[in-house]
């Protein structure tokens, strides 16, 4: 234990307790924290709703990373445009029914990812 942290050599429950707070407070089955920033979250949160050779729905404002989780995946994107609020000068989501109207191009895998730490305990000891 480092200075009362959980590292991943010598876990004493801190980093899991934190893991179950953060999904009671965002009201989720489970979470799991991440290192190396954001990009490597984005592209492990693609490569669990789809698979090499399946759609997924991708706006064109999209980050770097999930450019580079298709390419990495081989994942095809099915593209839409964001709304451009020339007001405020950013883009916002596309709206529902543009979604909707993409969703049959789609065809992303859904996996049941169970938040058992006898299946996933493993990842955090590598």
């Amino acid at each position: 234990m480092l200075n009362g942290l959980d590292d991943r050599r010598l876990a004493q429950g801190v980093l899991a307790r934190a893991e179950e707070l953060m999904a009671d407070a965002v009201r989720a089955e489970c979470t799991f924290f991440s290192t190396c920033g954001s990009s490597l979250s984005v592209k492990t949160a693609m490569i669990t709703v789809a698979g090499p050779g399946q759609k997924l729905l991708v706006s064109r404002s999209t980050h770097q990373s999930v450019v580079a989780a298709l390419i990495i995946s081989g994942i095809h994107p099915v593209w839409i445009h964001p709304r451009f609020d020339t007001e405020r000068h950013l883009a916002h989501p596309p709206r529902a029914r543009n979604r909707t109207a993409r969703v049959g191009q789609a065809s992303g895998r859904q996996r049941n990812a169970a938040c058992h730490s006898d299946r996933l305990g493993h990842l955090r000891r590598h």
